[in-house]
């Protein structure tokens, strides 16, 4: 019985030594508060097990890791605005948003 092992060229090592790299030392910046919930979402979401876990630890990273400044985001032109935490379909702002998307959407659509 002869085993087989699977060699990576080495610039793919180099990369995925990189890689590894830049995840660990962004993780370590990750502030370790509320019970270290900013960090589980963050590898949540690179583990692919949570969209909304994804948006939420973008937004926190947008806005230095407040989360109550989430829920007050101004920055109406992010695409995840309306999907934001915190985010309501019956907000004024959000309905707005989606008029004018709808309407360059239609606009575009034309000839």
């Amino acid at each position: 019985m002869s085993t087989t092992a699977t060699v990576e060229p080495k610039s793919q090592t180099k990369a995925t030594a990189s890689i590894e790299d830049q995840l660990r030392k962004w993780y370590r910046s990750i502030p370790d508060i509320r019970g270290g919930s900013l960090r589980k979402r963050w590898l949540k979401a690179l583990s692919r097990r949570s969209m909304k876990a994804a948006v939420a630890a973008k937004c926190e990273d947008c806005m230095a890791f407040e989360q109550p400044e989430v829920r007050r985001c101004t920055i109406v032109h992010c695409p995840l605005f309306l999907y934001r935490p915190g985010a309501k379909k019956d907000n004024p702002v959000e309905q707005a948003i989606r008029a004018v998307a709808e309407s360059l959407l239609s606009s575009d659509s034309e000839p």
